[in-house]
């Protein structure tokens, strides 16, 4: 009888074609299967080479022990009853730092920049005019055509 191992695709095919993979046992089906000899007809349809069943069980063991060490047998094989397990470093995502915000001058800065005195000669009525006439568009347009005397 030749060995090997038959990894399968699940009858509940999605719209690609492809279901989740499972392995099949001899007679019927199996939650605790993990490896399954071969049959030489089998090895020999597939071209599968076949390879020793216990170097193959005690590899994958020996895996299954350095990858989850902290687990004890029964709760590993528990696990791989239930759902696949994940064997790869977990990266964990990296908070992103908040932006601070630009805090504004103090009082005291904007005394010194004097950033709010405004020039003699920049005072002048003149100068406010076109600023007037404009925030009297903004108002009847905003209105809907109020009379312009008013």
């Amino acid at each position: 009888m030749g060995l090997g191992y038959l990894l399968l695709r699940s009858p509940n095919r999605t719209a690609t074609g492809m279901g989740p993979p499972y392995l099949r046992k001899t007679e019927g089906w199996s939650a605790g299967v993990i490896y399954h000899a071969l049959s030489q007809k089998e090895a020999n349809d597939s071209d599968v080479q076949p390879s020793g069943a216990q170097r193959a069980e005690a590899f994958v063991r020996a895996f299954l022990k350095r990858s989850t060490p902290r687990m004890s047998p029964q709760a590993r094989e528990d696990q791989l009853q239930r759902k696949a397990v994940v064997l790869e470093y977990f990266t964990r995502h990296k908070r992103k730092e908040k932006k601070k915000k630009a805090k504004g001058l103090s009082a005291r800065q904007r005394r010194e920049l004097r950033l709010f005195d405004i020039k003699p000669e920049q005072q002048r009525y003149s100068l406010f005019l076109p600023l007037h006439e404009l925030w009297k568009q903004y108002i009847r347009d905003l209105c809907n055509g109020l009379k312009p005397d008013t």
